[in-house]
Parts: C-alpha cells; structure tokens; sequence
C-alpha cells in the first residue's frame, strides 16, 4: 500500500468552491486524493498531472470524515462519465476525473442546487440552534445572577460567550455560503475555483481555531471554577473583615458557635477575581456573651463584592437585592457617604449599601426576637462598612 503523506484541510468541509481548488492544485503539485480523516486529507505521492475534483452532496447522512460509498446508480453514471469516487468527507463524496475531455460531473447547476437542498436546511437549523446558546440561553440560565457571575467568575462567562460567538459566527458563515452559491447555481451559474476561494477558506479555519481555543478556555475556567477557594471554618478565621459581624453588633464579646447542621454554617469564603478584587460569602450563626451571659443571639448572613468598576458594583447591587425574600417592600435610606442604600425588616431584617465599587448585601435576624433589631444595627453596618 503505497505511503500517503497527510494535509489538514484548508477549508471546510461544506466549501465546495474552496476544496475543489485544494484538491486540483495539489494534484499539480504531485499529490493525489485518496482519504479524508478527522479534517486531514490523505494523499499519495505523483507526478504532477492536472485532475479535476468535485464535491457531490450525499442523499443520506454520512459521519464525518468515514468512508461511504455512493449508491450504484451514483456510482455507474458518474463512472460513464469518466469519474470515480475518491472518498466522503462530511457530507459529500468527492469525485476526481484526470480526463480533460470528460464531461463535467455537473452539467446542469439547477440539479446540483437542489441536491444541496438538505445541507442548507440543516445549515440555517445550525444558526437556529447556534443563536439560542449565544442569546436566549444565557438569559435563561444566568438570570437574575449574570453581573455578579461576571465578578466572580469572570473567566467562565468570558469563555462561554467567546464559544458562543464564534459558534454563531461559524453557522452564519455556513449558511450564507450555501445560500449564496444555491443562489448562484439556480441561475444557471458554474461554481468559481480559484485562489479567492482557497483564501476564504483559510480565514474559516482561523476562526475555527479560535472557537477551539475558546472551548479550551473553557474547559480551563471550568476546571478552574472547581479551584475557587473553599469555605472557610469561622471559628479560627483571624482575618479583618470588611463588614461587621455579630461580635461587632454587640459591641464585643466572646463568641459561642452554634453547632451546625444542614442548614447552619459558620463559614466564609473569600475570592479574588480580574473584575473584582474581593468577593466574600459570609455566614454566622452564634450568641454573643458578655460576662458570661448573652447579650445576642441569630444569624447573620452577607455577600460583599468589590468591583474594578462602578457600572458592574450598581448592577450587581441590583441582583443581590432583587434576590431578597421580598425585594418589593425594600425602602430606599439616604445615608452620609453612601451612593445607595435599601433595607426591609419584613420578614426578617435586609440591608444593602453600595458605595462607590464595593456594594454589601445582609440578612439579619435575632433568636426569638430578642436583641438588636435591623433598625437598632444599622449604624454599625454602616459604619464598618465606610471603615472598607
């Protein structure tokens, strides 16, 4: 079996323009189609000799890149007319002839427009499909948390919507590529061959790698999401903090944990993101003691982000209150030094505070009632608060 020396191809595999040019110019460089792999063509080495190739859609489905034969009628009639299936690539067979005086394998552009009827559908289904998971599905998926993922996990929306873009792009190129050349072809017009077409070629498969660039990006942020700092125990926890806890409500104390179960934690977890310099998730369940008795007792839960920018600090504001129990009841405060201020103690205590980058949003609440009300705490949150 005689060595075949492998080629990406330089286009993809629904330009038909572009890869009859390759296949024809590297037959007059010696090399001579005899397998298409995984986006590789396999040739075998020559004497150079001018040969003619084209593309034919397929009837059926045929797997990318593995061998089908045309069916017997495909295959006796092109025969006749002195060609012969080299291999499939996608979804069509590709035909190579190396008699100049054979007939062309298309004679008639109106029937070979019509062949190509079922890949353009399925074409124009791909932009459908592409701009779903470019548009529709991240408002679906990501609504209500796109601006705070944005701060918290910025390398994930990146890669998605770098996927997400080029996908759409690479669908709308292929659709308006076979429109444009059934468009061609109904009028009566031969397909153009030629160095314009090998180049358009070459631009598609730059954005090809792009898209799997992206998807590797993708796969990284992913991997990487699973790297985010875990929860931190806070029974131990010595770092300064950039909002008051429940020691600070109090006044000063010694803490005494509640004990935890499913739904009691007392953890914080502390990230740092290119969008944002610090993102914190804070969750406190304990008494306060003083001299020995308790003074308060609840829980307290908060979600701070510092942002590079003021516009993402506003929207993420805007999520984290629409994200409280009742966000309708929510009563704007004008506060000294702060930008924006809302806060509801129905049914349980509310605040949030946004100045400038940095934005807060808390859910506090007392044991049985008793203690601080939200009323009470507030200007302890806002004082440490404006301490950052």
């Amino acid at each position: 079996m005689a060595k075949l020396f492998w080629r990406p191809f330089p286009c993809p595999d629904y330009d038909l323009e572009g890869t009859e040019s390759w296949l024809e110019a590297m037959a007059g460089r010696g090399y001579f189609l005899r397998k298409a792999r995984f986006g590789l063509a396999g040739f075998c080495k020559g004497a150079p000799a001018p040969v003619r190739y084209r593309l034919n859609a397929t009837r059926g489905t045929v797997l990318e890149d593995n061998w089908s034969a045309p069916d017997g009628e495909e295959a006796a009639l092109s025969a006749a007319a002195g060609w012969h299936c080299v291999c499939a690539r996608g979804k069509f067979f590709i035909y190579a002839c190396g008699d100049a005086a054979a007939p062309e394998l298309h004679t008639d552009p109106a029937v070979q427009a019509l062949q190509l009827k079922s890949i353009r559908t399925d074409a124009y289904a791909a932009v459908g499909t592409a701009l779903f998971f470019a548009a529709f599905y991240p408002l679906l998926w990501f609504h209500g948390r796109m601006w705070r993922l944005l701060a918290a996990l910025p390398q994930y929306l990146l890669a998605l919507g770098l996927v997400s873009a080029l996908g759409l792009g690479l669908a709308l190129c292929r659709a308006l590529y076979l429109w444009g050349l059934a468009r061609r072809l109904r009028r009566g017009q031969a397909p153009v061959r030629g160095v314009r077409q090998r180049r358009r070629g070459l631009w598609l498969q730059g954005v090809q790698a792009a898209q799997l660039a992206a998807l590797a990006l993708l796969a990284i942020a992913l991997f990487a999401r699973r790297g985010v700092p875990a929860a931190q125990p806070l029974p131990g926890y010595t770092a300064p903090l950039p909002f008051a806890t429940l020691a600070d409500l109090a006044g000063g104390g010694t803490v005494e944990w509640d004990e935890e179960d499913n739904y009691i934690h007392n953890t914080v977890t502390v990230s740092r993101t290119l969008t944002a310099p610090a993102v914190y998730d804070f969750e406190q369940h304990a008494a306060i003691r003083q001299e020995g008795r308790p003074v308060l007792r609840g829980g307290l839960y908060v979600d701070y982000y510092e942002t590079r920018w003021e516009w993402l600090a506003e929207r993420v504001a805007r999520e984290l209150r629409a994200g409280w129990l009742r966000p309708g009841d929510a009563a704007p405060l004008t506060l000294e030094g702060i930008d924006e201020a809302w806060w509801t103690d129905a049914p349980y205590g509310q605040l949030l505070l946004r100045r400038g980058c940095r934005v807060m949003s808390v859910t506090f609440f007392t044991a049985d009632g008793r203690g601080l009300t939200l009323a009470q705490a507030l200007p302890v949150f806002v004082e440490r608060f404006l301490a950052g």
